[in-house]
């Protein structure tokens, strides 16, 4: 989805968890999403530099 006059697209998702969890475990599941790895470099602002390697 594109978000009008940035330039950017966003992305949303949603997770489905079972079981019975209390509100606390739930929060801390997202915080663990939110600090995983991948979810930091897609929130980021990327900058790709591509050159040609030198022989």
């Amino acid at each position: 989805m594109d978000c009008p006059g940035r330039g950017h697209e966003y992305h949303g998702h949603g997770c489905t968890v079972t079981g019975d969890l209390d509100a606390s475990q739930r929060e801390r599941l997202v915080q663990i999403a939110n600090a995983c790895p991948v979810h930091k470099l897609l929130a980021g602002d990327i900058r790709i530099d591509t050159a040609l390697a030198q022989d």
